[in-house]
């Protein structure tokens, strides 16, 4: 859908939906490896390893395309032992979803720059964006779940011990129409005066 708009510097149209990005790690070979404080790349998503301050060793984040984990029958990302990762935005998004499976009840979510336990994967919302988990609340260890984030997020990262994730989706947030209307309304002024 697009939004037509007269401008003093005429005509203008701007999308009004935002084109969603999915990461599915096809570009990772079984087994290979990113250590903390590194970043790796998957359809344009840039995500950077972290080292929890809880965890005892140094993290990283393994890809396979195996079924170790009934997630995907595909490449996947894996944190094995107290491991994270933030994804790298360059402005607000309104939507994170991803598919996941744990193999421990760990799973922390970082909106916003605030640490959540989502270990008993209840819905929440948390620093304006609302968590949906499905099925909601809980899944079986070792059992496929899918969550999704709505609301504005600035920055967003995640932490798990045996955790796989798949289909990382992520939508910006739309162009700003306040900037393209306002740019309009010096003209319609113009022609009310006149």
């Amino acid at each position: 859908m697009l939004l037509k708009v007269v401008t003093l510097f005429g005509l203008l149209t701007v999308p009004l939906s935002a084109h969603a990005v999915t990461a599915t790690f096809e570009e990772f070979g079984n087994d290979e490896e990113v250590v903390s404080g590194n970043t790796f790349v998957s359809v344009g998503l840039t995500f950077e390893v972290f080292t929890p301050a809880d965890a005892n060793d140094t993290s990283s984040v393994k890809f396979f395309d195996n079924n170790f984990y009934p997630l995907t029958t595909g490449t996947y990302a894996a944190l094995d032992n107290w491991d994270g990762v933030t994804l790298q935005l360059t402005a607000p998004v309104t939507n994170i979803s991803f598919d996941y499976v744990s193999g421990f009840p760990d799973l922390d979510l970082i909106i916003n720059g605030v640490a959540y336990d989502a270990a008993d994967e209840i819905d929440f919302v948390a620093s304006g964006v609302a968590v949906n988990f499905t099925p909601d609340g809980g899944s079986a260890f070792n059992a496929p779940s899918f969550v999704e984030l709505t609301g504005p997020i600035a920055s967003f990262g995640l932490s798990g011990t045996e955790l796989a994730f798949d289909n990382f989706t992520v939508v910006p947030e739309p162009a700003s129409l306040a900037l393209v209307i306002g740019s309009g309304l010096p003209l319609l002024a113009r022609r009310r005066v006149g």
